[in-house]
C-alpha cells in the first residue's frame, strides 16, 4: 500500500509524534510506502528506503495556535494535489483539509472545553477555532473511519461533535514492554536515585507530564503531597517545566529537600525505574502512554477516571482510579494505601505488568494495517 501519514511530530519524545513513530516505522517494516506529512521527524526514519518525508513548515517560536494554523495551510496544499495518488490517507486530528480515509482523534477540544479548567482569553479562542475546525474536519466524510483512543473519546465525538458511532473504532495506544522493563528497575533506578540523593528505602512518587498546563493535574498532587506527614518520602515532577511557578509553591511550603523538579527528561525509563508508585490526577486525557509505561515498568498507577487509559484499569487490582483528581485528600490516602501496604503495592504492580501484555505497538499497528486492508478492498 502507498500510505500517508499527515502529523505535526513523528519523534519519539512526544505523545502524538511517538503514536504515529510507532505506525510508520511498522508500517514500512511490512513493505508499505509510506509518506510522513509532518514538521518534526526521528532521524532514523530517514534511514529507511521505503519512507519519504514531505516537510511541512511552522514558526517554530509561536503561539501553538498559529503553529496549527500554519500546519493546517501548508499541509493542505501540499496534499491538494497528490491525494490521489494514495491508498491510504491517515489524518491526526483537524490537521489539513486533504480527503482522508482514516482520522485518528488524539484530543477532543470540545470535550475538554467542557472539562472548565483553563481560564483566559487564548485559551478560549485556542480552544474554540479548534473544536470549529475539528468538527468540519470530522463529519465533512461520512463513509471514512474514525479512531478514537478510548472509548471517552469516542462518547465525546458521538454526544459532543455528533459523529456517528459506527464511524468510530476505539483503539488503545501500545507500549514497548521490552523498552519498560521492571527488570531494569534494581541498576537503572538505583543510579538516578542515587544522582538525586535519594536513599534506597524511600518512597518515591513519579508525576511525569507536561507541567506548563493545569490540565495534568500536578497542582493537586503537591497539594496532596504537603499533608502527608510520612518519613522517606519524595516526589518527582518531571516533564515540560512550568518555570517559577511550581518552584514558589515548593519554596513557599518548604518541600525543597523533598519535592524534584526535574523539567524535560529524554530518558524517562529511568524515571520510571526509580519510583515506587505513579500518580496522574489529570484532568483530561485521551489515551495516556505514561499510565501504559508506568504498568510496564511494573509501577502501581494512581490515576483518575478522566484518563482514558483508566479504562483498562481495574481498580484495586491493577491500579487505583480516583473519582475525583481535583480531591486531594483522596489522592493523599491512595498513596497512603500503597506506601503502607509494600505487599499490595507489588501485586498491583505485577498485575498491571501482565495486563499491559495485551497492548503492544504491535497489536495496535496490526489493528490499524487491518483498517487500511479493508477500506482498499472496498475501493
Amino acid at each position: 500500500m502507498k500510505i500517508a501519514i499527515v502529523t505535526h511530530n513523528t519523534i519519539k519524545n512526544d505523545g502524538q509524534g511517538k503514536v504515529n513513530y510507532e505506525l510508520v516505522r511498522y508500517l514500512a517494516e511490512k513493505g508499505n510506502e509510506v509518506h510522513i506529512y509532518t514538521n518534526r521527524v526521528e532521524d532514523e526514519l530517514r534511514l529507511i528506503k521505503n519512507i519519504v518525508i514531505h516537510y511541512v513548515p511552522v514558526i517554530r517560536e509561536s503561539p501553538n495556535l498559529l503553529k496549527s494554523i500554519v500546519f493546517f495551510i501548508f499541509a493542505t496544499l501540499k496534499l491538494s494535489k497528490k491525494y490521489k495518488e494514495y491508498d491510504i490517507i491517515h489524518l491526526n486530528g483537524a490537521v489539513c483539509f486533504a480527503p482522508y480515509s482514516v482520522n485518528t482523534c488524539h484530543f477532543c477540544h470540545a470535550g475538554w472545553q467542557a472539562v472548565g479548567i483553563e481560564k483566559g482569553f487564548y485559551y478560549k479562542l485556542h480552544t474554540s477555532i479548534n473544536i470549529w475546525i475539528e468538527k468540519i474536519i470530522f463529519k465533512r466524510y461520512k463513509n471514512t473511519i474514525i479512531i478514537a483512543l478510548s472509548e471517552k473519546i469516542k462518547n465525546e465525538l458521538t454526544d459532543i461533535i455528533g459523529i456517528d458511532k459506527k464511524r468510530i473504532k476505539v483503539l488503545y495506544n501500545g507500549v514497548n514492554i521490552e523498552e519498560f522493563n521492571p527488570i531494569n528497575k534494581k541498576e537503572v533506578g538505583k543510579n538516578l536515585r542515587k544522582s538525586l540523593s535519594i536513599k534506597d528505602n524511600d518512597f518515591v512518587i513519579l508525576f511525569l507530564g507536561d507541567l506548563r498546563t493545569k490540565r495534568k493535574g500536578a497542582q493537586y498532587l503537591i497539594e496532596a503531597f504537603k499533608k502527608i506527614q510520612l518519613p522517606g518520602m519524595k516526589l518527582l515532577l518531571a516533564g515540560g517545566k512550568s518555570g517559577a511557578h511550581f518552584e514558589k509553591i515548593i519554596e513557599s511550603q518548604n518541600l525543597q529537600n523533598n519535592v524534584f523538579i526535574l523539567g524535560f527528561i529524554e530518558d524517562t525509563v529511568s524515571l520510571y525505574m526509580a519510583a515506587d508508585v505513579f500518580v496522574f490526577p489529570t484532568f483530561y486525557e485521551a489515551c495516556s502512554l505514561t499510565i501504559f509505561e508506568a504498568m510496564a515498568s511494573e509501577l502501581p498507577v494512581i490515576t483518575s477516571k478522566q484518563a482514558g487509559s483508566s479504562e483498562i484499569i481495574d481498580d484495586k487490582k491493577d491500579g487505583l482510579i480516583l473519582e475525583n483528581p481535583r480531591d486531594s485528600e483522596e489522592i493523599k490516602e491512595k498513596i497512603e494505601l500503597l506506601y503502607n501496604d509494600k505487599f499490595l503495592r507489588a501485586e498491583i504492580g505485577k498485575n498491571a505488568g501482565e495486563k499491559i501484555k495485551s497492548y503492544t505497538w504491535d497489536k495496535m499497528n496490526q489493528r490499524i494495517e487491518r483498517i487500511y486492508q479493508k477500506i482498499v478492498a472496498n475501493i
